[in-house]
């Protein structure tokens, strides 16, 4: 444990830190989703997939082409190529596929989504609304998204964008800031195990949380008040980022959003791809390049 002067520096230093980390101000962009590609596999999926999609559709005013991919097909890298190939024709700007909860693909359900959704998440650029369970009304589920938000601001912004996307008109956008419990562990390991020392590490992962979203933050209210979407911002502690947002989006039968970088070896990947297997709510992926 450390002694009383080691503490007093510990905490001018985080203090220090703390005021290093005061929100810069954000603008965000709403998208603008003009095509939407609903790809129909032949599975029980298919309507959800197509009422998510028209769904999206007026919600956002676009409108909803479809793909109808063969049956039972045992080469997921075409199955990919058609459906990259059918985004490009017809410039979609957002793709809906269906991922059926419970159907990950065996020893790799950890870690994989199925080789063709793996793939879609790495190469396609449009984002990927993935459907994994019936959804009771389409329309107010896509009204209420449920965004995970890091420390990486160029994601905050891409995801709160596409979450206001589906929440103007009378939606709700839920910023959620979940620092991953490891975080936790290594600060209570530095500053000791007891009580005191517990409580100082939440309210200071709090604190930090507070500071590092409250610029999106800002910028999501502002622009809900010209776009008619409420917008409400809570940090949860406890479990992993993606299974809170993925349970938070469930509970409120909503829908989550996650943006990540389209790089194999990206964290941020990892948690868009755990957010999904943790969820029987859609999922949209929102993949950038930066």
């Amino acid at each position: 444990m450390p002694d009383r002067q080691e503490s007093r520096d510990v905490d001018s230093s985080l203090g220090r830190f703390e005021a290093a980390l005061k929100a810069k101000p954000q603008e965000i962009a709403i998208p603008s989703l003009r095509r939407i590609l609903a790809v129909r596999d032949g599975s029980d999926q298919d309507d959800v997939v197509l009422g998510l999609a028209e769904a999206a559709a007026r919600r956002c005013g676009g409108a909803v082409a479809t793909l109808d991919q063969p049956q039972g097909t045992r080469d997921p890298n075409g199955a990919t190529a058609a459906i990259l190939t059918a985004r490009e024709r017809e410039a979609a700007d957002l793709v809906v596929v269906p991922a059926p909860f419970g159907d990950d693909y065996g020893r790799l359900r950890e870690e994989s989504l199925g080789v063709t959704v793996d793939m879609l998440l790495a190469e396609c650029p449009a984002p990927v609304l993935i459907a994994r369970a019936p959804v009771a009304d389409a329309d107010r589920t896509l009204a209420h998204p449920w965004v995970l938000i890091d420390l990486h601001p160029p994601l905050q912004i891409l995801a709160a964008a596409w979450g206001a996307a589906f929440a103007r008109g009378g939606g709700a956008l839920e910023l959620v800031a979940a620092p991953d419990p490891a975080l936790l562990d290594a600060i209570r390991l530095l500053l000791g195990d007891e009580d005191e020392g517990r409580k100082f590490s939440d309210d200071l992962v709090e604190r930090a949380g507070r500071r590092l979203s409250g610029g999106i933050v800002a910028a999501a209210q502002h622009l809900g008040e010209g776009e008619d979407f409420a917008v409400r911002f809570g940090i949860r502690v406890g479990d992993r980022p993606s299974r809170t947002v993925a349970t938070l989006a469930a509970e409120a039968a909503g829908f989550s959003v996650a943006a990540y970088v389209r790089r194999t070896d990206a964290p941020s990947l990892s948690i868009a791809r755990r957010c999904v297997l943790a969820s029987t709510a859609p999922v949209l992926a929102v993949g950038s390049d930066a």
